[in-house]
């Protein structure tokens, strides 16, 4: 029921029969996917609008696009490529872990990405509960098709960190399918026919493409692909470094050199540009009120700027169809997910290059994703899954498999195996009378697995040792239809039972997410008590605007005088002598 996105998040409900966007107060269903750490600490942290708003005043206590750093190590490339393109700080943990850092109430504090999203889907869950009227446990959560093992037992963690059951981790094409075969009444006469269509998701921070054949109630994966670092905030940097060069071209003599904090807070300047460009043809892009100088952005311009990258995006669609052993020609038609398809270059690109395909937008872009996962949830929920509604079959993203004796990977599933799947492989120890045999499990797609994600070591016990190749052991890896895995280890001289393991716990222990909990719970605790004191402030101030006019001249002076102090010292006190003074 929730789609966490690099930079919006979105939650759908099941109830009454039919799918329920969550919406905010404001009647909006998008979340934006920042969150903001006040330098006063009060309050913790503020997540969505009001913390994407604040990008414009403190960019360096704003974090945005963390999902790219789900499962990254410090020295991964998409860990510098993020240094380089936001205000907030990201810094080794010591052990080669990326961390976001911040000033809070004068000290450097620092979070993990899964911390940063279990703010988001905390939030998320309240949004969600007080829409729904009851509370919300169980979740199924979203993620790109190429997630690895890692990154999806890291979205579990974020999700137990707000006190949420993940129920279910799956990739976002398989709920857009979901989605699509409501919006296009899959099961009817005229549906029954089979297709192929590309789903082309182009999102905030990534690029997934998918190419799906549905045979009437029967949706299969016939091949992924993608870029993790292609999306609607590579736009943004795109942008913002035209306007920074064209400054030093046309004004910098002028007025000097941009100042650090001036280009932090230009990205937003130019997220904002872009959007406007949906529908006009120009807009203009103002650095700060003291520089006399404007940045003209005109529709054909951005698109000379960003073109490059949707060109990419589709050699990557190209890529895919080939993958899945077809030609355009056995493409029926294109389906667009994702905010960012809604720029208008991504359709004209698109219908140059498949001209002969009719392009789709019978989803939401926006929403699909979470409306899919919602249906989902309400068929696992329900035990509907399998008695009705459609089936998809999605498929392995990347190899899995467990390291040889020279480090090279020996392959159990391959990228492109259909799920579910189970794969067996045996092991025996190399060296006489060994106690213990490591067996290390990857995923990648290398023929090293030094360089794949290491995904779990298990040191086998020999009960018995004996000579080389005599203790021999069956090593299975399952993925389920949805890609969690289970590895099972048995022992192939005897008829025991298999032992599975299926956590692939990817950085916290229990009594680690407990603490984290407890962190989230006293940082929610003090962010419903500051916003309570501002609704208090707010109605009380409201209440006082309109009795002024009637108030003698020192009285109202002192009203004033409370009104300024609270403005600039919001404590509690101060509205209780505001209060006090409107009894008298």
């Amino acid at each position: 029921m929730s789609a966490t996105g690099t930079t919006n998040s979105v939650a759908a409900i099941f109830k009454n029969g039919k799918v329920d966007m969550v919406v905010d107060k404001n009647g909006s269903c998008i979340t934006p996917s920042y969150v903001h750490f006040p330098r006063s600490g009060n309050p913790p942290y503020i997540c969505g609008f009001i913390a994407k708003e604040k990008m414009k005043t403190w960019p360096k206590e704003v974090v945005h696009n963390c999902k790219r750093l789900i499962g990254a190590k410090y020295d991964d490339p998409i860990v510098k490529v993020m240094q380089k393109s936001v205000a907030f700080s990201i810094v080794d943990d010591g052990n080669n872990k990326p961390m976001v850092a911040f000033q809070q109430n004068g000290e450097e504090k620092r979070r993990y990405p899964e911390q940063v999203s279990s703010y988001i889907l905390e939030h998320l869950k309240k949004l969600t509960q007080t829409f729904a009227g009851f509370d919300i446990k169980d979740v199924v959560i979203t993620v790109p098709a190429r997630y690895t093992q890692i990154q999806r037992q890291i979205v579990r963690d974020a999700a137990s960190i707000a006190g949420l059951n993940a129920a279910d981790i799956i990739p976002e094409p398989v709920a857009a399918a979901y989605a699509y075969a409501d919006v296009m009444n899959i099961g009817n006469a005229e549906a029954e026919r089979e297709k192929i269509v590309l789903i082309y998701d182009l999102g905030g921070g990534t690029f997934d493409v998918t190419i799906m054949k549905i045979n009437g109630m029967e949706f299969t994966e016939l091949a992924l692909g993608g870029d993790p670092l292609l999306g609607g905030s590579d736009f943004d940097r795109m942008i913002r470094d035209d306007v920074i060069k064209t400054y030093r071209e046309e004004a910098a003599d002028e007025y000097g050199e941009l100042s650090k904090r001036d280009i932090d807070k230009l990205l937003k300047k130019c997220e904002d540009a872009k959007i406007d460009l949906r529908a006009l043809l120009d807009t203009e892009i103002v650095i700060n009120d003291d520089i006399d100088w404007m940045y003209n952005l005109s529709r054909s311009h951005m698109n000379s700027l960003i073109g490059g990258k949707i060109d990419e995006s589709i050699r990557l669609c190209d890529e895919a169809i080939a993958r899945a052993g077809l030609t355009v020609d056995g493409i029926d038609e294109i389906v667009l997910v994702g905010g960012s398809t809604r720029l208008c270059i991504v359709e004209e690109k698109l219908k140059k290059h498949f001209p002969q395909l009719e392009i789709k937008q019978t989803v939401n872009p926006d929403e699909c994703v979470a409306v899919g996962a919602a249906k989902y949830a309400y068929a696992i929920s329900t035990g509907k899954i399998k008695r009705n509604g459609i089936n998809v079959t999605p498929i392995c993203p990347s190899n899995i498999g467990i390291q040889g004796s020279e480090g090279e990977m020996i392959v159990l599933i391959s990228a492109g195996d259909e799920l579910p799947c189970k794969k067996t492989q045996t092991v025996s120890n190399t060296e006489d009378y060994v106690r213990r045999i490591p067996i290390r499990v990857y995923q990648g797609n290398d023929p090293m697995c030094a360089n794949n994600t290491k995904l779990k070591q298990v040191n086998l016990t020999i009960n018995h040792p004996g000579i080389a190749g005599e203790n021999v052991f069956e090593i299975s890896c399952s993925l389920d239809q949805m890609g969690n895995l289970t590895l099972g280890v048995k022992d192939a001289n005897k008829n025991g039972p298999e032992k599975k393991i299926r956590n692939f716990q990817a950085t916290w222990t229990a009594e680690e997410i407990k603490s984290l909990q407890q962190q989230l719970t006293h940082d929610t605790a003090e962010l419903e008590a500051y916003n309570q004191i501002q609704e208090r402030a707010n109605s009380l101030i409201n209440r006082t605007s309109a009795m002024m006019t009637h108030m003698p001249d020192d009285k109202r002076k002192s009203v004033e005088s409370l009104m300024r102090e609270w403005s600039i010292h919001p404590d509690t006190s101060v509205l209780d002598r505001l209060e006090e003074l409107l009894r008298e």
